[in-house]
């Protein structure tokens, strides 16, 4: 096994202002109540428009400030504000009201709660060698697709080493529209202001940084789930990126809600359902498609990167989670260039059948979770794997189709890192406990599963599914000290 850099420990994201806003308003309270106790109420300035607490304000002004324009905003800064506009009643009134005195504590605590128990991890570090470059660039196709390129770079010193993990008003109109599906209606403006902070949120890739040279660049295209976009699924991508490839993953537009599934889903109308989502599906395989004619064009590739370099365009592997892990599916199975396919969850709902049912000779992955397909039994989704599995006749040796156990559907991406515990509460995730080992297990899977079943083309591919199970046992065991969670499904 060679030497990975493995994270095994949470790294909570640290918010400074918001740090400082809470001793600021601890600090001033302390202040007061000592002033109270040892010199008397007169002693605590009862005009907003002394000179200390103008100054109080101005600091106070300029830590929000800085709060809001660097960190965003989030729920807590809620009861920060409470706290402040309490300070402000008990110095008019002089600490003379006991259940302003009282409602302060209240507030400040609540605050340091909140702040403790709703933490933000931070993205795993990839686990290869190489840091991680990424790129932006836009097709000229009918879609005018945005797509985000992660890339192994030199580490030089860079000027800028992050860059935004989210892009743009588009995210932030599918997230509120998905919240439709769990009958979770907020008011867009203060789904907007707890959430701002997500908008904030820096990865470490290396912005427009300078590609490792190779002579030759193996290349997958990704596909993002509904109500995702192109960089959300990041823990993954920059991992791969870290171990030599390059991942061109591209932005879909479809609506999350449209009248009419809304429609279709309180009638029951499944037929009219399939066939919105099947229409939207059809859209995505053509943007990946679109994708596939520009990374198979040298002059685009060496403008995009800024020197020539060979991408190895015979054997580009399709990715996706969940509607674009069944995109992944489709586009895949009915276009011959590409060399494999990685489903992570796929959402099998909207495909054909006559997809689902012809035989593919390339190399699958599957990577189902726990329960997706048991809590949406009416997709048929592990009859639908079943399907792909029977449907590969004497080519069922290099198709793994399997479910790990100890994953959640959005345990899959980026999410459930920056919403860890509002992703437990809402019953989206059942463990927030165990999601950097679960991540870094799939990490691992799909690294060994491009290097012994895609790119080595085994003359075995029977022993070449065991070794990569095998070896995946004993990474968990190395780094978790369990067995691996990934059990085949069908074989």
């Amino acid at each position: 096994m060679e030497k990975l850099k493995v994270q095994k420990q949470f790294r909570r994201k640290v918010y400074p202002f918001e740090f400082l806003i809470s001793m600021f308003l601890v600090v001033n309270t302390l202040r007061d109540l000592y002033l109270v106790q040892k010199l008397g109420n007169e002693q605590v300035e009862s005009s907003l428009m002394d000179s200390n607490n103008i100054r109080t304000l101005i600091i106070w002004f300029i830590l929000f400030g800085l709060k809001i324009k660097q960190e965003g905003t989030q729920i807590s800064l809620v009861f920060s504000l409470l706290a402040s506009a309490n300070l402000a009643l008990l110095k008019v009134y002089q600490y003379q009201s006991k259940i302003l005195v009282f409602t302060e504590v209240l507030f400040l605590i609540l605050h340091m709660l909140i702040v403790i128990k709703l933490p933000v991890y931070q993205i795993p570090d990839p686990q290869g060698q190489n840091k991680v470059g990424i790129k932006q660039m836009r097709i000229q196709d009918e879609f005018k697709t945005e797509v985000s390129v992660y890339y192994p770079c030199l580490d030089k010193n860079q000027k800028h080493r992050y860059t935004k993990w989210s892009h743009g008003k588009e995210y932030w109109r599918s997230m509120y529209e998905s919240m439709k599906f769990g009958n979770v209606i907020i008011p867009k403006f203060f789904f907007s202001f707890f959430m701002n902070y997500v908008d904030k949120i820096l990865i470490n890739c290396f912005p427009n940084a300078e590609i490792i040279k190779q002579d030759s660049y193996r290349v997958i295209i990704f596909s993002h789930g509904l109500a995702a976009h192109r960089q959300s699924y990041t823990c993954f991508l920059n991992d791969l990126a870290s171990k030599g490839y390059i991942i061109f993953s591209l932005e879909h537009y479809e609506q999350i809600c449209p009248f009419e599934i809304m429609q279709a889903i309180k009638t029951g109308d499944d037929t009219q359902a399939k066939k919105i989502r099947g229409s939207q599906l059809n859209h995505r395989q053509m943007q990946v498609e679109n994708l596939l004619k520009v990374v198979s064009n040298k002059d685009m590739m060496a403008k995009l990167f800024e020197q020539e370099v060979n991408l190895d365009t015979n054997n580009i592997v399709l990715m996706g989670h969940s509607f674009g892990g069944v995109t992944a599916v489709q586009a895949g199975m009915e276009n011959k260039k590409f060399k494999a396919i990685i489903g992570l969850d796929p959402w099998l709902y909207p495909q054909k059948d006559s997809v689902l049912t012809k035989k593919y000779n390339n190399p699958i992955l599957i990577i189902n979770t726990e329960t997706f397909a048991e809590k949406n039994s009416y997709y048929r989704l592990n009859e639908k794997c079943q399907e792909i599995y029977d449907s590969s006749g004497d080519k069922k040796d290099n198709k793994l189709i399997g479910k790990y156990i100890g994953t959640d559907h959005i345990t899959q991406g980026d999410i459930c890192f920056i919403i860890p515990t509002e992703s437990k509460l809402l019953n989206m995730v059942r463990n927030n406990n165990n999601l950097l080992e679960v991540t870094q297990g799939q990490r691992f899977l799909i690294s060994e599963f491009l290097e012994k079943m895609v790119f080595s083309s085994p003359s075995n591919q029977k022993q070449a599914k065991q070794e990569i199970l095998e070896s995946h046992n004993k990474f968990t065991l190395q780094y978790f000290n369990k067995e691996g969670n990934y059990k085949i499904q069908f074989e």
